[in-house]
């Protein structure tokens, strides 16, 4: 168990400029059974009215996620614990900065650049408090699922990062300090390259990535609303790649459900973590808003509407995975209710509910 605090300072730094502001977030965490402290400090600067720029930096004694996408939410997983015994969460402690610098060239073309260090090393499973024991189930180590066997030995990592997007098309009205975006009939585009150092400041990784995606929200007005989003990937050097370097897919094993667009909802975590040469992710949606649910009896009062969705990935080697979302959305107007059909190496593994709740966030973010 642990117990985490944190605060936000903000200070805009020009009474007419509102791109130029400045924010400060530290925090604390506390375990109780292993007695650790941890804090850290997050900050941006934002400047740039016309080309929007920000510099973020972050550093301190933490936890992190093997995926460092932090795919299971800490509230969540801590009930899960407590009253299931289903620990999920699986973290590594470590020393880090990190820097970061994004600046918009021109009107939807954006690139970022940065820098991490960790020093990394494991944590053991210091409890097994519970508030209730169920038969025949109890906490597993604290491991990311297949891809380690021990604990992970201690590491540095020093990693650069390079990200390019472009939304082609994207119309702005443009005020004397800010512009008002108004949006583009063009899908956004992505680029991204990450490079792990071996040598510098001691790091003990060696590899190359990247990544590309396209995504889009379509509205096809009374067809509804439709969404995919999909990426591919590898590694182009991969002589010493270490467990939180890893591709890492967003899975999901708990109620509720994870940021649709970017996650999978019936993934096993870390089960097709990998240092592949080739993946790919799909992710598609279609909300019928009311396009069939009105034409039945009933449903037209509740104003309940239905959703489908299809997530896949695929690896080199041909592993693959699969899942089908049928749901309901606009319950109480702020929830959804989904049945996720799972197919691993194209065999049914299993179905499961998941619920999600407007303005919450359960695990990694979109």
């Amino acid at each position: 168990m642990a117990i985490a605090a944190s605060g936000v300072w903000t200070k805009r730094l020009d009474s007419v400029n509102t791109g130029r502001s400045i924010s400060i977030k530290p925090t604390i965490r506390y375990g109780f059974s292993n007695g650790h402290l941890n804090a850290r400090v997050q900050g941006v600067y934002n400047f740039g009215t016309r080309n929007p720029s920000s510099l973020s930096f972050a550093g301190g004694k933490y936890v992190f996620q093997f995926n460092n996408e932090a795919p299971v939410g800490p509230l969540v997983n801590s009930f899960a614990t407590l009253w299931r015994e289903l620990n999920f969460m699986k973290l590594y402690e470590a020393w880090y900065g990190k820097l970061q610098y994004r600046k918009e060239l021109n009107n939807g073309f954006t690139v970022m650049g940065g820098m991490q260090y960790q020093d990394r090393w494991s944590v053991n499973n210091t409890t097994d408090y519970k508030w209730r024991n169920l038969k025949d189930r109890e906490y597993t180590p604290n491991l990311p699922g297949d891809l380690l066997l021990a604990p992970m030995e201690a590491h540095q990592a020093f990693s650069t990062e390079l990200n390019i997007t472009w939304k082609p098309g994207l119309r702005f009205v443009e005020f004397p300090d800010r512009k008002l975006n108004l949006g583009s009939k063009y899908p956004s585009m992505s680029l991204g390259l990450t490079k792990g150092w071996k040598g510098i400041l001691g790091s003990d990784v060696d590899y190359l990535k990247w990544e590309t995606g396209i995504r889009d929200d379509l509205n096809l007005k009374i067809g509804g609303l439709f969404q995919y989003s999909v990426a591919v990937g590898g590694f182009l050097q991969r002589n010493a790649v270490q467990v939180p370097d890893f591709k890492h897919f967003n899975g999901n094993q708990l109620l509720f459900a994870t940021p649709y667009m970017t996650s999978f909802q019936g993934l096993p975590y870390y089960k097709f973590s990998n240092a592949s040469r080739l993946w790919m992710e799909g992710h598609v949606e279609h909300h019928l808003n009311g396009l069939l649910t009105n034409k039945i009896p009933g449903f037209r009062q509740l104003n309940w509407f239905l959703v489908g969705g299809v997530n896949a990935l695929w690896l080199d080697g041909n592993r693959h995975y699969g899942e089908v979302l049928l749901g309901l959305e606009n319950i109480l107007k702020i929830m959804r209710v989904d049945m996720v059909f799972t197919f691993d190496q194209g065999r049914f593994a299993g179905t499961y509910g998941r619920l999600s709740i407007r303005g919450f966030s359960f695990g990694a973010t979109d």
